[in-house]
Formats: structure tokens, sequence, C-alpha cells
């Protein structure tokens, strides 16, 4: 069995798998028409990328701002306690036995 054959049976391009171990000349040949255009499609699309690539050089500029002063972020953190604001109106002892009878459970 030669190199090319044992190749084409054991890898994942079916077209290729196809196009050596079938039966019908006719499917060989439209199997092998379609590997080589596909090939031929790849190597197009890739020597227009690397053209484009190649010919639009990139420049990029860099400045440093120092600012005097300069305002904090606004920061959210949630913690996924389920505190609402009902819970909040209640009077402090009230609140803090809600929280802790909250915690126990």
């Amino acid at each position: 069995m030669g190199l090319f054959q044992e190749f084409s049976e054991s890898t994942s391009m079916h077209g290729l798998q196809r196009a050596v171990s079938s039966e019908s000349k006719w499917k060989r040949a439209l199997w092998a028409a379609l590997v080589l255009a596909g090939a031929c499609l790849a190597t197009f699309n890739l020597s227009q990328t690397l053209k484009d690539f190649l010919h639009n050089p990139t420049t990029t500029e860099t400045t440093v701002d120092y600012k005097s002063k300069m305002e904090f972020p606004v920061i959210t953190i949630c913690n996924l306690n389920p505190l609402r604001l009902s819970i909040y109106n209640k009077t402090e002892p009230e609140f803090i036995e809600h929280l802790h009878s909250d915690s126990v459970s």
C-alpha cells in the first residue's frame, strides 16, 4: 500500500479519502476535483489575506497625559444578599433582628 493511499484512508479530510477509495471512476474524479478546488480556494484566500496584511502597515502613537486631579470611578459591589428597601425602613433593633434571623436559617 502506498504512503499517499495510507494517508488518504486515515486522514480526517473526507474528500481526499473518498477521492482515493471510491469504486466508481467518475465519483473518484468528482471528489478529486472538489478537493483540488477547495485547496485552490484556500490558497487564494490565504494569499489575499497575506497580501492585505503586508500592504497595510500599522502605525501606533502613544501619548502620556498627566492629570493633577482625577475623579474616583464609581464601584458597585453586589454580594447577593437579599436585602430590600422595606427592611431598611425598620427601626435598628428590628433590622438587626431580621439580619440575624436570615443568617441563622
